[in-house]
């Protein structure tokens, strides 16, 4: 395990997620929801994150069944962990990627807003 596996986050809006955390849950199927989510439901943020084009490009069709994952607010879902994927996905011209969602609270860090 490197120093990425043991400390990741994503900020957006405010608000820092503990993606280790996530994952985690996500593997224990400590989700709110698991499927398939449509690409233009979830797009909306890629133009604010900074993309590594060349990490996205070299993502295989076995990485794109890894559920990307979102934080459960009441009024929206955020993408916090999958923009690489996502950007892999668009380039495919891809419909839909596999998602678990995770109620927000469970995963926002001390001190984060909303």
């Amino acid at each position: 395990m490197n120093d990425k596996d043991d400390f990741e986050t994503f900020r957006l809006l405010g608000c820092r997620f503990d993606i280790v955390k996530a994952k985690a849950m996500v593997s224990r199927n400590a989700v709110v929801e698991r499927g398939q989510i449509a690409i233009k439901d979830i797009w909306k943020w890629i133009n604010v994150i900074n993309i590594d084009e060349d990490f996205a490009a070299q993502i295989t069709k076995e990485q794109l069944q890894a559920p990307v994952i979102l934080a459960k607010f009441v009024d929206q879902d955020l993408l916090v962990d999958g923009y690489h994927r996502l950007t892999k996905a668009m380039s495919l011209n891809l419909e839909t990627l596999p998602f678990a969602s995770i109620n927000a609270q469970d995963i926002m860090m001390k001190g984060a807003k909303r």
